[in-house]
């Protein structure tokens, strides 16, 4: 048995061993990369020069450095190899070792898996075994070193593998003590370098991308401040469609707050966090912020990942009302609305050509209709910003609205509970009107919605 490894065989851990004073031509025992979470040796944390190894030089004190080259900079893809370099350079010295491991930072626990490249390194368990034989449980963490030194004046580098783990991946740490060698034979005159670098995982999120906003009641461009809008896209959520739900949380005055994300979708406009209604690969539903001005920027954030920005003019107000969208040409053509009397819907009979002909039915002459929208404005008093409607706010003054050319008669305008900045209006259909499909057209807050038909009969 060699001398090197006739010492690793009486090594359990290496700190219940003295220091030996000589050097380790093959390899470096385990633990001395300058982790200072390892075990110590003689109080001091181990990079060879403090075990022994190399004596006579403070670390990181003779003019050189150890370098460690990553192909992906500071992140890494789980599950993904990656081939890594350690240069150890010093322009006084002629021969070069090194030992590297790589931890997770939350608790200093193996991290992945090295693979020597060439007969240059090779890897062992940390009770000093070698890791080809594979590493018990108990000594599991790896270490990966020269496996003799590499001759030649200023540098030496070597290279190997390391895959990073496929599941419970986080920041992983990796420590590297590097020893610049003067090729005399003897433990003294050598300078060793260490040093550490954090790694985060990459982002397996496709970006999302950003093609198209508009208002959530309309479909038409113009969209304002706390107003309903549709936004699409390609790879806006991982869910394949989610509405806010229970996603509701409950403040300490007992009013419930609108979800700022879901399902690790979430949206700002011009910096500011919108309220996240629905979310889908190719569409996510927001409330707006109280946000107002030309080319301010939507970006969308899933899993960290975030998209480019689509620029938008968010105007004040944005009025509309939700509109019934058949699978026909009648899509966003009727306004959503329903009888007072027994909450039945309004519109053109057979509307939904695969629904009873009946789950329709125009609006009578004098009858109130009650109607939904949004980006009305301001009510009395004002509601508190991104909070479910808890009360009744009030439209002042109170809107007026016109259905074809003659006025019709708002009985209410303004938030009810239990909706979200959905406005309801209740609206008298003038005695005289015609049979027939008409616009409605509401203005509230010196502003007019966009218009959309209601059939009277």
């Amino acid at each position: 048995m060699s001398q090197r490894k006739l010492l690793l065989a009486k090594l359990s851990l290496i700190v219940a061993v003295p220091v030996l004073i000589f050097g380790y031509a093959a390899g470096p025992i385990p633990y001395v990369t300058g982790d200072p979470k390892d075990p110590l040796v003689n109080g001091a944390v181990s990079t060879c020069n403090q075990a022994g190894c190399h004596v006579g030089t403070s670390v990181n004190g003779g003019g050189g450095k150890v370098q460690i080259n990553l192909p992906g900079g500071a992140t890494y893809v789980p599950g993904q190899a990656q081939t890594i370099s350690v240069i150890i350079s010093d322009p006084a010295q002629k021969a070069w070792g090194f030992e590297l491991t790589v931890r997770f930072l939350a608790d200093n626990t193996q991290a992945g898996d090295l693979a020597s490249v060439d007969s240059t390194t090779f890897v062992q368990c940390a009770d000093g075994s070698i890791k080809g034989k594979g590493c018990t449980p108990q000594f599991n963490t790896q270490f990966v070193q020269q496996t003799a030194p590499k001759l030649g004046s200023g540098s030496g580098t070597f290279t190997f593998n390391w895959t990073p783990p496929a599941t419970s991946s986080g920041t992983v740490i990796l420590y590297v003590a590097g020893n610049a060698a003067n090729d005399d034979g003897q433990p003294t005159g050598d300078h060793i370098y260490t040093t550490s670098v954090q790694l985060t995982p990459a982002s397996t999120t496709p970006t999302p991308t950003v093609t198209g906003v508009t208002n959530g009641a309309s479909n038409q461009s113009t969209i304002g401040a706390n107003t309903y809008v549709q936004i699409y896209g390609q790879n806006l959520s991982t869910s394949s469609g989610l509405g806010w739900g229970a996603a509701f949380t409950t403040n300490s005055n007992g009013t419930s707050s609108m979800p700022t994300s879901l399902a690790g979708t979430s949206v700002t406009l011009g910096g500011t966090p919108a309220y996240v209604e629905y979310v889908s690969p190719g569409q996510v539903n927001v409330v707006t912020p109280n946000v107002v001005g030309n080319n301010i920027p939507v970006i969308v954030t899933v899993n960290n990942t975030a998209s480019a920005a689509f620029s938008v003019t968010m105007l004040p107000q944005a009025a509309a009302f939700f509109e019934w969208c058949p699978p026909t040409t009648d899509c966003d053509k009727y306004l959503i609305a329903q009888h007072s009397a027994d909450y039945s819907n309004v519109g053109k009979v057979n509307l939904f050509p695969s629904l009873p002909a009946n789950f329709t039915t125009p609006a009578a002459p004098g009858e109130t209709i009650l109607l939904y929208g949004t980006g009305f404005g301001p009510t009395s008093p004002q509601i508190a910003a991104g909070i479910q409607t808890d009360k009744v706010y009030y439209l002042t003054p109170t809107p007026t609205a016109t259905l074809g050319s003659s006025p019709a008669t708002v009985v209410f305008g303004g938030l009810v509970p239990p909706f979200s900045q959905v406005y309801q209006f209740n609206i008298t259909i003038p005695a005289n009107m015609p049979a027939g499909d008409w616009p409605l057209v509401v203005t509230a807050n010196g502003a007019t919605s966009y218009s959309g038909m209601i059939t009277v009969n």
